[in-house]
């Protein structure tokens, strides 16, 4: 396709330069065969593409040489804010409409000057996915305060389209351990500033023991992962911070529908971690990677060890949300 040359993709092509997918919902029903004993990612990320994108459309930049990872080509960029969601059978999106609103929103609050409308940001996103080489893609777009002159451009919007990589299914099956942080702060949780993303580096985890750092307030309460909202369980109540301390994520705000509409208690009331033995379950939620089963935080052993009914209730209902509600970007509205 004429609008994919130039683009330097990194790593190999599979299945004919169409990528593939291993759980294209992204919501497998979860097990309970246990703890996890590994995190890894089920496929490898070969294709990348980089766009500056301006109101004519996407145009392709070349990669900068020399990255340990694609993504690190936003550290150099000026200020900004981002959006970071995923595609489903190729070309749709889930929440499209609320991560536009938010996009635009983050960049009022930063007191940016206007780069972008949803219009001319929603055609881009179309263009971008339906010309992606692999199946599925992660697409991160950053809106900067300053044009991206070290990749070549005046463009003060900047996107980068890479091959959707999942999360084991034995993370979804069995769940995570992960570990509190209490010394790392998000200056504006509700905008997504493309410096968190450098600031929250060090706790993003990705081990055994810490699939993510949940973020502390200086009062002791549970906020959210660094980079994803954060929900617990207990007797049956679904609880999850309020927005007024934590980004408000798309699929947290569909997620707490969702509960609603299951006849679930629910409240938005931060829980101490002193009453974290109190707790039945717990689980992240992110627009990339769905609903993640917590089943031990930080060192407490949650429920009997594996994703609760809750948890998977709610990643039943949300995987059969995104089946029905996935559109192309251009039918979004």
């Amino acid at each position: 396709m004429e609008l994919r040359m130039g683009v330097l993709r990194l790593g190999h092509q599979v299945n004919g330069g169409r990528g593939r997918a291993t759980a294209p919902w992204l919501c497998p029903r979860a097990g309970r065969d246990g703890t996890p004993t590994h995190y890894c990612p089920a496929v490898p990320s070969p294709h990348h593409e980089l766009f500056a994108v301006d109101e004519s459309g996407p145009s392709p930049l070349a990669m900068p040489q020399g990255l340990a990872s694609p993504a690190l080509v936003f550290d150099d960029l000026p200020a900004g804010v981002y959006e970071a969601l995923r595609t489903f059978d190729h070309d749709r999106f889930v929440g499209l409409e609320a991560h536009l609103d938010r996009a635009q929103r983050s960049i009022r609050h930063f007191g940016m000057s206007p780069t972008l409308g949803s219009p001319a940001v929603r055609s881009a996103l179309h263009t971008i996915a339906t010309g992606f080489a692999g199946q599925d893609a992660k697409i991160r777009i950053d809106f900067l305060t300053d044009a991206a002159i070290t990749l070549g451009t005046d463009c003060r919007v900047i996107a980068l389209a890479s091959e959707l990589k999942l999360p084991a299914p034995e993370i979804y099956a069995q769940g995570v351990s992960c570990e509190l942080v209490g010394q790392l702060r998000r200056g504006r949780p509700e905008i997504k500033e493309s410096s968190w993303v450098v600031d929250r580096r060090p706790a993003e985890g990705g081990t055994p023991s810490n699939y993510e750092s949940v973020l502390v307030s200086p009062e002791g309460l549970l906020l959210e992962g660094v980079m994803s909202n954060f929900f617990v369980v207990r007797d049956g109540e679904v609880l999850t911070a309020p927005e007024n301390g934590v980004l408000p994520g798309v699929t947290r705000g569909i997620v707490l529908d969702l509960v609603r509409g299951l006849g679930l208690p629910c409240s938005e009331q931060p829980i101490h971690q002193s009453e974290i033995g109190s707790l039945q379950e717990a689980f992240f939620s992110t627009s990339v990677r769905s609903i993640v089963p917590v089943v031990k935080l930080d060192g407490t052993i949650l429920g009997s060890g594996a994703p609760g009914p809750v948890t998977r209730q709610v990643m039943e209902v949300y995987g059969d949300y995104c089946r029905s509600e996935a559109r192309p970007a251009e039918s979004d509205a």
